[in-house]
């Protein structure tokens, strides 16, 4: 069964070309020139397709798709707009019930068009097919002609919104056009309204009047007017007749009034005086008769309106009394036109003045008619004070509301059709734009950061459902690119009579940072927290390892002292010397990130040490180059020098780990100031600093790893290749110093470590003369350690040097001892950590004893601060456990000779 098609388009030649091309295709094909034939046809031929001209006289194809897609059996249809102006607008075929859109453009591309949307038809598959024109790229945008179509537009709506009833009539009297009012004053529905005859639509009375104004018209070239109203349904209306003639042919204007109340008026004059008052005095609205400038009748409602005690006040009153001054000009002409040229006056709005001076707001309509061979003029008034001063409040309401909008400190924006269509100052401060006009018409996928499309999509939905936006953290993005974060909530609104989003949003950037800075502080705080517990676990257990180290090499260095080189232990006891040596090394690590582990200080000049470190670190490893770079001079520095020696050594052998191939070591020393911004950072003071920088060429590290190697015992080799202590001790080491360490690494970039120790503003300390030997000598020497093993090996080993020696094992024995034998006594070696009365308060009680007493403070532990106290009190030295026989030596004969 052939399908059937129906081409309506008022070209003959396209009408040609289409029904052609159809027939040779194999459809049933039939063709109307106008709108008005395709509803003739439409009544008796039910197509399966139809091709609709877009542009045609009396109906057009936008017009003719909405009564075609009302007709029941139309409803399967498939539709098909033919454009020839598809490239001069957007245009929306859908709004209007068509299926698809063909521009027309050169024959052999539109045939083929044509032919892929049937077959396209055909199978079904229409995808697509809505959103777009089809063949839109083969014809050129016409400026002209977008032009002439939205002037079409523009005064299509405003045909559309009038208050009278016009309709458009071919020559012979049928309506090809009917605007709303018409429809609705017809009762009629549209479809079957066009191509009717006009005449049709008025009784037998007014039938034959109505025809003969229309023939008359089709005549002349002038309008026709109406003077007496006819009948039409159920109420009655004035006929303005306007013929027009142009090259596209001829055709009728018709445009009814309805004067419906106006005639109530007229009939009831025209009545007895009771049967005109039951019907106007019930009016709600206030109905004044005037003639020659004065009110001749005024109704209850007018009365009142006016203050009036009765119409007496106000019938022979000057009717322009009643009109607001600045209003008078504008009614006087109404009035004249009214009279001299027989016109309806619209509505309109103005104000009048009540008999007491208020000044009310109305809107009147007015007209003429005879009485009594008088011209009368009946005026409809209705009170709109009211309404205006709702309308007033709301505008007021509307000042503040903008008013809010500028001074509110949060963002808010309105979004239709994903745009922005109102934005507020905040909005425009937040996003970096010059003031708020320049976010209208940014599109919401610019404003909201990338990360947060899927989620601002389903947000923007469930606005639009009128469901709860939730307060949400946001990221946005600024003009200028900066992302900022915010908080944001919305939920959907009516702007400008249409649906849209409104979102309000806060700027957390700031409170982000913030929280993220808290969060960095925290972590610092708690891995200080967690350096300090276990620097604290590591004092002790070096306290203690230290005098068990003690007890050992002092027994190893007496019975050295003992043996000659040549007997079998001798190998032995120098192995267990070195083994101790290494001890030492361990607990040294352990106490350099033990609170305050520093030994003793000295001001010291960096460049030296630091180039006497990197000298004797490589030659020891050829593979690895090592360039220097010194400033000159260099602040001095209050370091314990074996300390920072220490911490060298740890960074060199880093570096040289991460290189096992050899590479590139550069090692720099430069003056640097601090400020008060950069300190926050490590919880240290501002000033002058000196700064050491170690670089290597190495494999890097990844971000886990970097935040982690200041751990104690973390390490990245394998198992039994390292302690884990040596990059702890380096952060411990300059901690205790009062600096602080950076590090900077990524993966296969290599690793630079960035030491600041403050500068101490002192010259640089001269270095004493060590002894090379065993220095013996004489005098009597108090010993005090709470610990058994140390006095027993402790008091040997000062008799090897030549002196007498008294124990004690604790500060009140020692006070004691020391009260019985002051005058002999030389020397006091004091332990610092001790029960009951530690070395401080010891020494305290000795001093008020002898005040010149001379005492060397002893520990496990390294020089901390409050041994610095004591020494500082006049203690005459430290010395720190295990100490060797050579070293308590050279101390013992330091402090005796220095008296």
């Amino acid at each position: 069964m052939k399908s059937k098609m129906l081409v309506v388009d008022n070209h003959r030649m396209m009408l040609k070309f289409m029904a052609t091309l159809l027939e040779k295709e194999g459809f049933e094909v039939k063709t109307a020139k106008d709108g008005i034939s395709a509803l003739d046809v439409l009544k008796t031929y039910t197509p399966d397709v139809i091709f609709i001209d877009l542009i045609m006289p009396n109906i057009s194809g936008e017009k003719l798709c909405k009564l075609v897609r009302s007709m029941p059996k139309m409803k399967d249809a498939f539709l098909v707009i033919l454009s020839a102006i598809a490239a001069e607008g957007e245009l929306d075929f859908t709004g209007s019930g068509a299926d698809a859109c063909i521009a027309k453009g050169p024959f052999d591309k539109m045939s083929a068009h044509v032919l892929a949307l049937l077959e396209r038809w055909k199978k079904g598959d229409l995808s697509g097919f809505a959103q777009k024109v089809v063949g839109i790229e083969d014809i050129n945008k016409r400026e002209i002609t977008k032009e002439l179509l939205s002037t079409r537009r523009h005064l299509q709506v405003i045909i559309e919104n009038m208050t009278e009833g016009i309709f458009e009539l071919t020559p012979d009297g049928k309506i090809i056009y009917a605007n709303p009012v018409a429809v609705s004053m017809s009762g009629i529905e549209e479809e079957k309204l066009l191509g009717s005859y006009f005449a049709g639509l008025f009784e037998e009375n007014n039938f034959k009047r109505v025809k003969d104004l229309l023939e008359s018209a089709d005549d002349s070239l002038n309008a026709i007017n109406g003077n007496l109203p006819v009948d039409f349904y159920d109420r009655q209306v004035l006929l303005n007749i306007i013929p027009i003639k142009d090259e596209d042919g001829n055709s009728i204007i018709v445009i009814l009034n309805d004067v419906s109340e106006r005639k109530l008026v007229e009939e009831a004059l025209d009545q007895s005086e009771e049967q005109y008052r039951r019907l106007v005095e019930i009016s709600p609205n206030t109905i004044l008769v005037h003639s020659e400038g004065k009110i001749q009748y005024v109704n209850p409602t007018g009365v009142k309106l006016f203050e009036a005690s009765g119409p007496q006040e106000l019938i022979g009153r000057p009717y322009l009394d009643i009109v607001h001054p600045d209003d008078q000009a504008g009614s006087k002409e109404r009035m004249r036109k009214m009279v001299e040229e027989g016109l309806v006056a619209h509505s309109r709005e103005h104000r009048l003045i009540t008999l007491d001076g208020r000044v009310i707001n109305v809107e009147s309509s007015g007209t003429t008619f005879k009485h009594q061979e008088k011209i009368m003029i009946q005026t409809i008034i209705h009170n709109i004070t009211e309404r205006k001063q709702a309308e007033s409040a709301l505008t007021e309401s509307e000042r503040h509301y903008r008013r809010l909008m500028d001074i509110m400190p949060d963002a808010v924006a309105v979004w239709a059709d994903e745009k922005i269509v109102f934005a507020n100052p905040a909005a425009a401060r937040i996003l970096g734009a010059v003031d708020a006009d320049k976010l209208i018409g940014r599109s919401y996928w610019k404003v909201v950061h990338p990360d947060y499309h899927e989620i601002g999509k389903k947000r923007v939905e469930q606005a639009q459902k009128g469901e709860q936006v939730s307060l949400l953290e946001f990221k946005f993005v600024r003009l200028d690119g900066e992302t900022i974060y915010c908080e944001s909530t919305g939920g959907a609104i009516t702007f400008h009579g249409g649906p849209a989003v409104v979102s309000v949003w806060r700027d957390i950037t700031d409170r982000k940072k913030a929280e993220e800075e808290k969060t960095r502080l925290a972590s610092q705080l708690l891995q200080a927290q967690k350096m300090e517990a276990i620097g604290t676990l590591a004092g002790g257990i070096a306290h203690d390892f230290n005098n068990l180290l003690m007890g050992i090499q002092g027994h190893t260095s007496l019975m050295l002292m003992d043996t000659d080189s040549s007997h079998p232990m001798f190998e032995h006891l120098n192995e267990i010397k070195n083994h101790v040596k290494s001890s030492v090394n361990l607990t040294k690590q352990l106490l350099g990130f033990a609170r305050g582990g520093k030994y003793e200080t000295r001001t010291t000049d960096l460049n030296e040490l630091v180039k006497n470190q990197t000298r004797m670190f490589q030659r020891t490893r050829k593979e690895i180059t090592i360039y220097e770079n010194y400033e000159k001079p260099l602040w001095a520095t209050e370091v314990d020098r074996g300390q920072i020696e220490q911490v060298l050594l740890n960074l060199y052998v880093n570096a040289w780990q991460a290189m096992p191939g050899g590479g590139d070591l550069t090692v720099k020393t430069e003056n640097i100031l601090i400020d008060e911004k950069y300190v926050a950072h490590f919880e240290v003071t501002s000033g002058k600093y000196v700064k050491i920088s170690v670089s290597d060429t190495g494999v890097g590290m990844d971000e886990t790893t970097r935040q982690r190697i200041f751990e104690p015992f973390f390490t990245t080799r394998d198992m039994g290749r390292g302690t884990g202590l040596g990059l702890a001790s380096v952060y411990g080491i300059i901690k205790n110093h009062e600096g602080f360490i950076n590090v900077y690494s990524e993966l296969g970039e290599g690793t630079t470590f960035t030491v600041y120790l403050p500068a101490s503003g002192q010259a640089v300390a001269k270095e004493k003369k060590a002894y090379d030997r065993l220095v013996e000598g004489h005098g009597t020497i108090l010993l005090v350690d709470d610990e058994k093993m140390i006095i027993g090996v402790g008091k040997q080993i000062i008799k090897r040097l030549g002196y007498d020696v008294l124990t004690a094992g604790g500060g009140k024995e020692a006070i004691e001892i020391y009260k019985e034998n002051r005058d002999k006594i030389d020397l006091v070696i004091l332990d610092m950590i001790m029960p009951v009365m530690g070395g401080g308060e010891t020494f305290e009680k000795l001093k008020e004893i002898d005040s010149n007493v001379r005492v060397l403070l002893s520990s496990g532990y390294s020089l901390t601060s409050e041994a610095s106290e004591i020494i500082a009190k006049g203690c005459a030295g430290f010395i720190q456990k295990p100490f060797y026989m050579k070293e308590l030596s050279q101390k013992i004969a330091e402090i005796l000779k220095e008296d």
